[in-house]
């Protein structure tokens, strides 16, 4: 079950964590990984040049607020984000040359932004919340990956309809934590998380 798992997270993170652009000018691309790293949004972007001596990343975000200029050292670049951050905007300057995508720049939407009233809305729940999340996504990737293999055995059935059962027990926890403030037995939707925890430990 645990290499089935493992087999699946690798399969999500390979389709879905990386934005992949190409430059005709310098012959250049960059990748771009989002994570969510406590109540902050990682962006990991790799300018993949190997031949010039100098670049700088040169962003803002939400519509190019709060501009920065950070250098990139061997070719990587990693930045938090605040979770209230929608856009990602941001352009490079290579020895003194500006790449910005013949004049429009890059603008990335995160999919791990949560507006300012959900956010007040959790308070300290916005790390359960991302818990939850990201092993429903595992699970879904999981689910996918045993129905495109194609393979039917004892084995994959099990781990099909366990697969499943955590699915749905995902889909019926996630609302109570973000509705957390409003149930009256809170410590029930604790209690649900952290056997939540436990069924998806390894995965």
């Amino acid at each position: 079950m645990k290499k089935l798992v493992f087999l699946c997270i690798l399969l999500f993170v390979s389709f879905n964590s990386f934005c992949v652009v190409q430059n005709v000018d310098f012959g250049d691309i960059y990748f771009v990984e989002e994570l969510i790293d406590n109540k902050t949004i990682r962006i990991s972007i790799e300018y993949n040049v190997e031949y010039f001596d100098e670049i700088v990343i040169h962003y803002g975000i939400n519509g190019w607020q709060n501009i920065f200029d950070v250098k990139v050292k061997n070719r990587l670049v990693i930045i938090d984000f605040p979770r209230n951050t929608a856009c990602i905007n941001f352009c490079f300057k290579v020895d003194e040359k500006w790449h910005n995508n013949y004049g429009k720049d890059w603008n990335i939407r995160l999919k791990n932004f949560l507006s300012d009233s959900i956010i007040f809305d959790l308070g300290d729940d916005i790390v359960m919340t991302d818990f939850v999340r990201e092993k429903y996504n595992a699970i879904c990737a999981g689910i996918d990956y045993i129905n495109c293999n194609g393979e039917v055995s004892e084995y994959s059935r099990r781990s099909l309809n366990t697969l499943f059962d955590l699915k749905k027990f995902a889909e019926d926890i996630l609302p109570k934590i973000m509705r957390k403030k409003d149930f009256s037995d809170r410590k029930q939707v604790e209690r649900d998380f952290e056997y939540f925890v436990k069924m998806t430990e390894g995965i």
